[in-house]
Parts: C-alpha cells; structure tokens; sequence
C-alpha cells in the first residue's frame, strides 16, 4: 500500500505540473506510469496481478471515451484516469473518477462563481444540448467562452483530489 501511494503521489504530482505549463499531460508520465504499474501488479500477484492491471487500464478508456469524443476531457486526462487504474485496478479507479468529477463539478461552479458568468455558460450549455436534439447526433462540446477568456480547468486537479479522496475512504 505504502509503495502504491507514493507512485500515485508521484505521477498525480508530474500530470498536475505537466498540465498547469502546457495544458497537456505528457505521455511519458502516463505511459511509463503504466508500464510500472503492471509490472508492480504483475511481480506482486502474478497473473491475478495482470488481469487486475490490464482491467484497471483499459476499462476507464471505455467508460471515459465518450466524453474525449465530444471534447469534455483531453486525451491525456482520460491517460491518467488509465495508468492510476493500472495501479490501483477497476474498482478503486472507478470511485476515483467518480470522486474526480464531483471535485471537478465544485472547482466549476467557484470558478463560474468568482467569474460572475453562469448564467452565460448555463445559456451556452442550454443551446448544446438543443443543437443536439435538433441535429440528433453528438456535437462536440467547445465553448467559445473556454477559448476566450482563459477558464479551461486543469483537470488533473481533480483528478488529484478525487484519487486521494478514494485512497483515504478506501
């Protein structure tokens, strides 16, 4: 337990930093994260460890796809989710996108908050989801308002909170 939480320690620090100066998380940091992380599982519990990690990888991909699909999450946030779930397998990745989001959905709405313009992105939102109905097809999400005014969120900031949140409950 000791040696998994200083590698989530460790690689959830390197993706914050990494995404706070480019707006990208590095594919060095996920792919060699995952690359450790089944090598852990594997030496530690053989192919039991293996099957955990291979699990722990590739289903958030599954679940989180959709959502880089209609540019939601970048590429690399959703790399992340998959080498963390490497280490710390399916169950404790879910909880841990399930906790990112809810931190996610509180960083949104302080900064909608401190920005004063909700009611413009609940407008925005509100023509998306119309545009959606009337076209019935998905239409990737990207709001003129993110691009202008600098309030893309750094998402691995979430990421952090919610996977420190799973390791503490859990």
């Amino acid at each position: 337990m000791i040696i998994e939480a200083a590698l989530i320690t460790i690689q959830i620090s390197l993706a914050v930093i990494s995404d706070l100066y480019t707006y990208k998380v590095k594919n060095r940091i996920t792919f060699s994260f995952a690359i450790i992380a089944i090598v852990y599982n594997l030496s530690f519990h053989g192919l039991n460890g293996l099957y955990f990690a291979v699990l722990g990888l590739i289903v958030p991909f599954i679940i989180l796809f959709p959502l880089y699909y209609l540019r939601m999450l970048g590429a690399g946030d959703i790399k992340l989710f998959c080498s963390l779930g490497a280490l710390i397998g399916l169950k404790l990745i879910i909880y841990s996108i399930l906790y990112s989001f809810i931190c996610g959905a509180f960083i949104a709405i302080a900064i909608m908050l401190l920005r004063k313009n909700s009611l413009q992105r609940l407008k925005y939102f509100t023509v998306y989801i119309k545009n959606c109905v009337l076209c019935m097809e998905l239409i990737p999400y990207e709001t003129e308002i993110s691009k202008s005014n600098g309030s893309k969120m750094h998402f691995t900031v979430p990421i952090a909170m919610g996977t420190m949140l799973t390791f503490l409950l859990f």
